[in-house]
C-alpha cells in the first residue's frame, strides 16, 4: 500500500517516462550529433520531429537500443533506420531482427525505413510511417520551436487534504496501478 508520503516523494521526482527529445536546432542533417549513431538517423529524426512528434533517439530498453522512438499519449512506436554500415552483413541483419523479435515479445511495435528508399524520396519513404502513427493513435504535439519557452514544467495540483480520505486515496492509487500495468 502506498502512503501519501511515498506518493508525494514519487511526484516530486517522477521517473522519466518519455525520454529526452532533442530540439530540431540541435540536430544537424550534415554533422554527426552524439545522440545518434548515423546521419541517416538524424535525417529521419528531423523529418518526424518537423511534423511535431516527440521523438527520442537511441532509446535504451532491456540492455538494447532502438534507433528512434516516437512517443504519444496513446503509446509509442519504435522506428528502425536500416542502412550501412549497421545493417549490411548477414550477421548484423540477423542480430538486428533477433533484437526486434525480443522487444516485440515485450510489447514494442516497430516500423522500419531503409536508407536507400529514404535517399531516393524522403517524403514517400515516410508516408507509411504517418499512416502507422495515425492508426496507433500517436499524434503530433507542438514542436518546441513553435511553442517557444513557456517556462512550463511539472507542477503539483493544489488539493485540500480534507477532500480525500486515506481509503479513497488508496483506491485511486490501486486503480492507477492497474491501468498502468494493463498499458505496459
Amino acid at each position: 500500500m502506498l502512503t501519501p508520503r511515498i506518493l508525494l516523494t514519487y511526484m516530486q521526482a517522477p521517473p522519466e517516462l518519455q525520454g529526452t527529445s532533442p530540439s530540431l536546432s540541435a540536430v544537424s542533417t550534415d554533422e554527426h550529433c552524439d545522440s545518434f549513431e548515423s546521419l541517416f538517423e538524424q535525417r529521419v529524426f528531423r523529418r518526424i520531429k518537423e511534423r511535431g512528434y516527440h521523438v527520442v533517439p537511441q532509446w535504451k530498453v532491456s540492455g538494447k537500443r532502438i534507433d528512434l522512438v516516437v512517443v504519444g499519449e496513446a503509446g509509442r512506436l519504435a522506428v528502425e533506420c536500416d542502412g550501412s554500415p549497421y545493417h549490411s552483413t548477414p550477421d548484423q541483419i540477423r542480430d538486428d531482427y533477433e533484437r526486434e523479435r525480443e522487444l516485440r515479445r515485450a510489447g514494442w511495435r516497430f516500423w522500419r525505413v531503409r536508407s536507400s528508399e529514404f535517399a531516393l524520396s524522403p517524403e514517400e519513404s515516410l508516408t507509411p510511417l504517418w499512416k502507422r502513427l495515425d492508426a496507433l493513435g500517436i499524434r503530433p504535439g507542438v514542436t518546441e520551436e513553435a511553442q517557444g519557452d513557456t517556462g512550463g514544467g511539472w507542477a503539483p495540483v493544489e488539493m485540500d487534504d480534507a477532500d480525500l480520505t486515506t481509503d479513497e486515496l488508496d483506491a485511486m492509487l490501486d486503480e492507477d496501478a492497474s491501468v498502468s500495468l494493463e498499458g505496459a
